[in-house]
Formats: structure tokens, sequence, C-alpha cells
């Protein structure tokens, strides 16, 4: 939680790259589903997330990241599908199908919303976090060359 406090200023400042967001809403989207589980079935009444409000986190989380991903591919003067940007990017394609499903027809089942957001950050982890986390010994050589 304290990474996802972390974000939350960070965006209170301005924009945070597109990877951070999707991967801090899917972790916020895993907290409500743990918390939803968490919770005996007895006291299902009691204010806190439902299956639907769990569900539509999930779904906005998938939505968000698909278009984040793909707005990066979107140059010219004409639009292009969302589709082919996201093959170009290596998106699988299911995410994309699954984004249109919950955006244009009826919310996906908490199940593969689950099973997304578990590719999805793996797919985060592969093509961003890696990278950044690969850069990090040469940054630190850099912050001390700038401090002596």
């Amino acid at each position: 939680r304290r990474g996802l406090r972390r974000v939350e200023a960070w965006r209170s400042r301005g924009r945070v790259p597109v990877s951070v967001d999707a991967t801090a809403a899917f972790v916020e989207a895993r907290i409500a589903d743990a918390e939803r589980r968490a919770r005996p079935a007895s006291e299902a009444v009691l204010p806190g997330p439902s299956d639907t409000s769990v569900r539509l986190v999930y779904a906005m989380a998938l939505t968000r990241f698909v278009n984040g991903v793909v707005d990066s591919g979107q140059k010219g003067a004409h639009a292009r599908s969302v589709v082919s940007i996201g093959k170009e990017l290596g998106l699988p394609s299911w995410f994309v199908e699954l984004r249109h499903e919950a955006t244009h027809n009826a919310l996906p089942s908490l199940a593969c919303l689950r099973l997304a957001s578990e590719h999805a950050l793996s797919w985060l982890h592969a093509s961003y976090w890696s990278a950044q986390h690969a850069q990090l010994p040469a940054a630190r050589v850099e912050a001390v060359e700038l401090l002596r």
C-alpha cells in the first residue's frame, strides 16, 4: 500500500508513465478483490466492495491499461485500430478483445478479469519494469558521480 500512496502522490503532481499508472490500478483492483474475498459470507450485506464493484475496478484498470499502451502508437492524421497498434506493441490480442467487451458489451466475469490482471502485470513486468530495473546500476553510478 505504501507504493500505491507514492503513485497517488505522483499522480497529484502531474503525468505518470502509463506502465506505472496501470500497475498501480491493477494492484488496487487486486487489493479490493482480496478484501471482498476475505469478508465472511454472513457479512456480504455490509459495506465493502461487491462483486460488481470489484469487476468494475478490474475492467477500468484493463481499459485504461490497453488505451494507455495503444495511445503511444496512435500517430498520424488517421486513427488506427486498437487491435493493429496493440499487435505492433506486443500486447496480447485477448487484452484488446476483453477491453472491447468491458467497454461496449457485458462486463466480463470476475474470473476472467482476475486472469487478465495477472497476465497484464506479467506483461508490464516484462515490457517495462525489467528494463527499469536493469537501468538502476547505471543510474546509481551516475548519481554518485553527480554528488562528488
